[in-house]
């Protein structure tokens, strides 16, 4: 049998089924690849192709502004420019140095400033410590640019063929203070760190959570020069500003206590000086200023004794304006009457082996003389009738002695109210005069919204509202409820009639009073504690609180003088004055009608 011819397209196939499985092989290899790149790692190459197209950019919403009660801006935004670059993508010396002489024409800076600024490449640390060269991928080349010339430098540059990617101009704001140094221990400040606003001090930085901005994100699709495409927006989450607040604070009445102050100054000399006005119904603070102070606009301003919020946070012997307290609770409890008898022993008094004196000569006076005429020593045996150094604790705390105040300003003082297990057998007797003890400005500006208050003592107010920019809804702070200081208001109005003799003659203050309008008060004179030898000084602390009218109380004030010139000893000589003048200005912008016959001149 003949075998078989071969068959001349078996090798043919041969190569033909090769070729085919090589190509099998690799469709599969291929397809694999495919599948690992296109579903494995579809979102690591998705995102990296991204980054060809796409660009992101944060947006920013306006930290939120402060108003007064009447929609008075004192605190605001100022529209401009944020200017920054990527030098890396300059990779031309000669077009680096040109974009350095747009930004010098413009930006209040020398040519050679920018353009070591936009150098290429900058020396790091690596983790190491060493270091290395890397490439320059930021910098900031003007934060707060005015728009007009923001829009003039952009304009020259991207006449160079300058991108976006390489300088960005993005929309800011600059926090600014219109009203100068008025209120500005209250406001603060913010500092820029980081970039971004940091408030320092006041209620720019008690209230931060409340005025910071929200920041937002948008990503678009850019043409190869880095603009936005019209229709390339893939995400928008949208910033938000922050809250605007509106204070309690009437600014022409502000402007009047500032005006006062300053007069104050030159007259007077003290090393500080602070004062605060309420409305005693609500608890509102309607004005309240300090000097020395600061302008948040200007920085050389700042120094310790003017940043510092002295009103809140220094605390004192305050004297005689404690003693209404003592009085109107012995009182109140029914330990004496108006007309009840004290011997003030001729102005010098024995106790426990210890001397209490007074200013002048008092003798043997009834309970409301004993507050015209500023007795320590009358106010001393009052509080020894009372009983106990307990119940003398008990009447400092009904006033709010020891506590701090509810304003929002982080550094705040409690004072200095030691428990009666630390008294020593003096205390009982200097508690009650204004001594051994410490009171801030704000605690005793509260305490007397209290007498003047039938209903208690309020919490103090200083923020009135909070507006949402975006809504325009207002939501108000909490009301609090007053705390009752009296159990009987036959006490208290007593206790203001005998405040009212202060200010007329043969008072301590007759230069607190007001013609037309009857003044309740008490002054406060008393030596400072020298830091060094821990004795007391010839240095005073001089106050004056009023109320006004007495006879239906619309407003009180505190002013303070820490040393004042040496030739003025007293409160009722420094202090009272001052609450004159600015209380007369006062109730005459607020319209107040006379309570009193002007007296004939």
């Amino acid at each position: 049998m003949l075998p078989k011819p071969a068959d001349p397209t078996r090798k043919i196939r041969l190569r033909t089924g090769f070729v085919v499985g090589v190509l099998c092989v690799f469709a599969l290899a291929l397809a694999g690849r495919f599948f690992y790149i296109q579903v494995m790692r579809h979102e690591y190459y998705l995102d990296k192709a991204k980054k060809k197209y796409t660009s992101s950019m944060r947006t920013f919403g306006r930290r939120g502004e402060i108003f007064d009660c009447h929609g008075e801006l004192l605190v605001g935004n100022q529209p401009c420019m944020e200017i920054s670059a990527s030098p890396c993508n300059i990779r031309d010396d000669a077009l680096r140095r040109k974009v350095a002489q747009c930004c010098a024409a413009h930006l209040n800076r020398d040519e050679e400033y920018f353009y070591k600024k936009l150098a290429p490449h900058v020396i790091r640390k690596d983790e190491n410590g060493r270091d290395v060269e890397k490439p320059n991928t930021y910098q900031m080349l003007g934060r707060f640019t005015p728009y007009e010339i923001g829009e003039k430098l952009q304009k020259e540059l991207r006449a160079l063929g300058i991108n976006a990617n390489t300088v960005s101009f993005r929309d800011s704001s600059r926090r600014t203070y219109p009203k100068g140094r008025m209120l500005s221990n209250w406001l603060g400040y913010t500092n820029i760190v980081e970039d971004s606003d940091v408030a320092q001090s006041g209620i720019e930085k008690s209230l931060d959570q409340a005025i910071s901005q929200q920041t937002g994100r948008r990503v678009y699709i850019h043409a190869r020069d880095g603009a936005p495409l019209t229709d390339g927006l893939l995400d928008n989450q949208e910033s938000r500003d922050g809250k605007n607040i509106y204070l309690t604070i009437d600014e022409p009445i502000q402007a009047i206590l500032e005006e006062e102050l300053d007069a104050a100054m030159i007259e007077f000399s003290p090393k500080i000086i602070y004062a605060a006005i309420a409305d005693p119904a609500t608890g509102k603070i309607l004005a309240i200023a300090q000097r020395p102070t600061f302008d948040p606009n200007d920085r050389k301003t700042f120094r310790p004794e003017a940043t510092q919020n002295h009103i809140a946070e220094d605390y004192y012997e305050p004297g005689s304006v404690v003693k209404p307290f003592t009085v109107g609770k012995a009182l109140d409890w029914g330990v004496v009457t108006p007309e009840t008898k004290v011997d003030c022993e001729k102005g010098r008094w024995i106790y426990r082996k210890r001397p209490l004196t007074d200013s002048h000569d008092v003798g043997l006076v009834t309970v409301g003389e004993v507050i015209a005429q500023s007795s320590n020593i009358g106010t001393a045996k009052i509080a020894l009738q009372i009983g106990s150094k307990q119940r003398i604790y008990q009447i400092m705390r009904i006033f709010g002695g020891g506590q701090k105040t509810d304003l929002p300003i982080a550094h705040q003082s409690a004072g200095n109210l030691r428990p009666p297990h630390l008294w020593d057998g003096q205390m009982i007797t200097r508690v009650p005069i204004g001594y051994s003890v410490g009171w801030t400005a704000l605690q005793l500006l509260r305490a007397y919204c209290g007498l003047a208050n039938p209903l208690g003592m309020p919490h103090l107010r200083l923020i009135d509202r909070y507006e949402d920019p975006l809504t325009g809804e207002t939501t108000e702070p909490e009301e609090k409820p007053f705390r009752r200081v009296f159990q009987h208001d036959s006490a208290r109005t007593a206790l203001l009639e005998m405040m009212i003799g202060v200010t007329r003659k043969g008072g301590t203050a007759t230069r607190a009073a007001i013609p037309g309008y009857t003044v309740a008060g008490k002054t406060g004179t008393s030596n400072k504690v020298d830091p060094e030898t821990h004795r007391y000084s010839n240095k005073l602390m001089c106050s004056f609180i009023g109320i006004v009218p007495a006879h239906d109380p619309k407003l009180v004030m505190i002013v303070s003088l820490d040393s004042p010139d040496p030739k003025f000893r007293s409160g009722g000589r420094v202090s009272a004055p001052i609450f004159a003048r600015t209380m007369k200005r006062v109730l005459q912008y607020l319209n107040v009608p006379p309570d009193e016959p002007v007296p004939e001149k």
